[in-house]
């Protein structure tokens, strides 16, 4: 019910839900755009200039910054989760829904959950302690990709972290 009340200009809205035996669904408000990483990392090569970028960065963490003083811990801040209207101003709203939790300060889930290459080192290893710092480490590696116009892959892979997928990650 908290996560229904946020109301933010940087946040995806949910409007409603509904319950079925075998599914939960979300109803959002359609706007035209597209997902970040599909904005910004298309094969043809990113093409917004600096100001744009550091703009989407604002939105990204004006929207993590909303969910977090409202005590909501995202768990799975990524280029694919954020949301950019199709604007002239290119306005960046975080969709939290899928994985976000209610919580002060900390989350401790059984299950590791959300996106390998955004994770948090402490994250990895049991116990796997969400908390908001967490989310900040995922936003960080996201502000980067976005500034330098490479993903966080991409950025791994220059730095000689070769990988072998998901598992090798972890």
């Amino acid at each position: 019910v908290k996560i229904m009340r946020l109301r933010h200009p940087n946040v995806v809205a949910i409007r409603d839900f509904m319950v079925y035996p075998d599914h939960f669904f979300l109803v959002k408000p359609y706007e035209r755009g597209l997902t970040l990483d599909a904005l910004l990392f298309r094969p043809d090569g990113p093409n917004h200039d600096p100001q744009v970028r550091a703009s989407l960065c604002k939105d990204i963490l004006r929207g993590l910054a909303a969910l977090h003083q409202s005590n909501i811990i995202h768990r799975d801040v990524k280029a694919y989760g954020v949301y950019v209207k199709d604007q002239a101003e290119h306005v960046a709203q975080l969709d939290y829904f899928h994985l976000a939790v209610s919580a002060e300060a900390e989350y401790l889930d059984s299950n590791l959950c959300g996106t390998p290459v955004y994770m948090a080192p402490e994250i990895i290893a049991p116990p796997h302690l969400f908390t908001k710092q967490s989310d900040v480490y995922a936003a960080g590696l996201l502000v980067v990709a976005v500034l330098s116009g490479r993903s966080v892959q991409e950025l791994m892979r220059l730095d000689g972290f070769e990988g072998g997928g998901p598992a090798a990650l972890l």
